[in-house]
This record gives C-alpha cells, sequence and structure tokens, in this order.
C-alpha cells in the first residue's frame, strides 16, 4: 500500500496522530487516548494502535 500524505513525524512526542486506522496493524477503539496539545488543551482520539510508516528517501525506503 502506497499513500501521499503530508505528515510531520516528530520523535520527540509520546503519541502520534493517524488520521486513518486502515494504517494500522493492530487497531482498537476500546482505549482511547487523550492527547494534550502544545497550548494546553486536549484532543481525544478515537482509538489507538499500532503502524508502520515506510519512508522513501533519495531511493531507499526507510521502515519506522
Amino acid at each position: 500500500m502506497t499513500a501521499a500524505y503530508s505528515t510531520i513525524l516528530d520523535s520527540g512526542t509520546t503519541v502520534m496522530l493517524v488520521y486513518n486506522c486502515k494504517f494500522f496493524w493492530s487497531y482498537s477503539t476500546g482505549d482511547p487516548v487523550v492527547v494534550q496539545t502544545t497550548n494546553y488543551s486536549s484532543l481525544s482520539t478515537s482509538g489507538q494502535g499500532d503502524c508502520l510508516v515506510s519512508l522513501s528517501i533519495r531511493g531507499k525506503m526507510y521502515y519506522m
């Protein structure tokens, strides 16, 4: 599966927000997470899970 999105990956964050759940290899709506934003407000997620990110940098693929 290949999709192009404008997404910032910040290695200093404790939570990443991924909009589309089809990119998760494990996803559960049973344990949503409340994420604190930089302006001290909060966002409630619809679920949580693990996803794999594939990056193409100068023609070489990296998986995170």
